[in-house]
């Protein structure tokens, strides 16, 4: 009886810490291509920069390509944040960062430096 009962807490258990795993985020290749395409394009762009008016930044950027890279947050798995190194250097090199919502739509962007 007693090891019935163990067995039984044990599969309750394991079905609670199986309730809590979040879905996996999957992108497409072609997908995160077009987010990373957008991007390059969304940093030079006066009007896109006009929509968060706050972000210090540029006139003008020049891309980094080879260090582009993408940034997913566990809790917000319809969003991907595109990290654009750029060749502007003070003390640090920069970056800007552009998070598009799944779809297209570009919700922030910001330049930031790596520490």
């Amino acid at each position: 009886m007693k090891l019935a009962l163990l067995q039984l807490i044990f599969c309750l258990s394991a079905l609670s810490v199986l309730a809590e795993v979040k879905p996996a985020i999957v992108y497409t290749e072609a997908e995160l291509q077009t987010y990373k395409d957008e991007a390059v394009k969304a940093i030079n762009s006066p009007e896109v920069w006009k929509r968060f008016p706050k972000q210090k930044h540029e006139d003008r950027y020049t891309v980094v390509p080879k260090g582009i890279q993408y940034w997913f947050e566990p809790d917000k798995p319809n969003q991907v944040i595109v990290i654009v190194p750029v060749t502007k250097v003070e003390f640090h090199a920069y970056y800007v960062a552009v998070t598009f919502k799944r779809g297209g739509e570009i919700i922030d962007m910001y330049e930031g430096f790596w520490p």
